[in-house]
């Protein structure tokens, strides 16, 4: 099976976490990345074979790239999930996914007549620390 082409928009340490997350499924590889500082992105591209983008529609026209990891500040999530979602691309977005109600109920309205699926990233949800606050 050929492994899933993911692009990562945001290049920071979290990038490299996720990176190597996805390399051991096996499943998955690292074909684009994009970043507002382009070392960042040509060091990412450099230890994973990538492609780097300074622009996210040229990202997101790439053929290879079939989901994208948005690892962004936090005001721009909302922004590239609606953009990658037009563009086809499934989306895995660290939280939040969006800083207003309106903002999420319109990510939510483009991820569910797009077809594709959108996760947000609560990577500590079953943390036993996280657990015992709830």
């Amino acid at each position: 099976m050929k492994p899933i082409g993911v692009a990562f928009v945001g290049c920071g340490e979290i990038a490299q976490f996720h990176a190597q997350a996805l390399l051991k499924t096996g499943s998955a590889q690292v074909v684009a990345v994009m970043d507002r500082q382009p070392e960042k992105a040509q060091a990412i591209s450099k230890s994973y074979g990538a492609r780097a983008y300074r622009e996210l529609d040229l990202l997101l026209n790439d053929p290879d790239v079939e989901a994208v990891y948005i690892l962004t500040r936090h005001d721009s999530h909302a922004v590239y999930i609606r953009k990658a979602m037009a563009a086809n691309k499934h989306v895995f977005c660290e939280k939040p996914m969006a800083l207003t109600l309106e903002d999420a109920l319109e990510v939510l309205k483009v991820a569910q007549s797009s077809g594709r699926f959108l996760m947000v990233g609560f990577n500590h949800r079953w943390n036993p620390a996280f657990r015992w606050v709830l």
